[in-house]
């Protein structure tokens, strides 16, 4: 599990399969009987126990880390980048900081390497999208399985787009 990138998984291999079982180390399961659960209670809270094995420590302090953190205040420059308001339609503060932080990212990589084109699967209801597309100013294909999904990031889109336009930004076609 530990040595496995996540886009290995296919979100329905954890709902079918016993992922616990197959790929939990075994010094976890031996020492320490216990539940999904309670490994994501520990996550979240950062808790580690001290008779854990190293390698569980070291797995919940470093995943911990990663968290962003849920009671945020209402700052949007973050790392460098202020959204547009116009672009924060519908997000909660959360999700604000949750995009702000990853477009950024993906602006950094895409720019390194000269990529003007972007697929979001799994757009949701496209904040991510709408900011990579219309901040950022790439091209932007977002896809969802699920059509009232979509339907709502393409509503947000071109919600998005005329207030844009209102306020003095030009807009590509598309």
């Amino acid at each position: 599990f530990l040595k496995r990138r996540l886009s290995d998984f296919f979100a329905i291999d954890f709902l079918t399969t016993d992922w616990y079982e197959k790929y939990f180390p075994p010094e976890w399961k031996r020492q320490i009987p216990f539940t999904i659960e309670d490994l994501c209670s520990a996550v979240k809270d950062g808790t580690i126990k001290d008779n854990w094995p190293d390698s569980l420590k070291s797995y919940v302090s470093r995943v911990h880390a990663l968290g962003l953190d849920r009671n945020v205040k209402a700052d949007y420059s973050l790392h460098e980048n202020k959204l547009e308001k116009d672009i924060m339609i519908g997000m909660n503060v959360k999700k604000v900081k949750e995009t702000a932080q990853l477009s950024k990212l993906i602006h950094d990589i895409c720019s390194n390497n000269n990529i003007t084109h972007i697929l979001d699967l799994g757009c949701g209801q496209g904040y991510l999208s709408t900011v990579l597309a219309f901040q950022f100013k790439y091209s932007v294909i977002g896809w969802d399985a699920d059509p009232h999904q979509t339907s709502g990031a393409t509503q947000r889109a071109k919600r998005i787009a005329n207030l844009l336009s209102l306020h003095g930004h030009q807009i590509a076609d598309g």
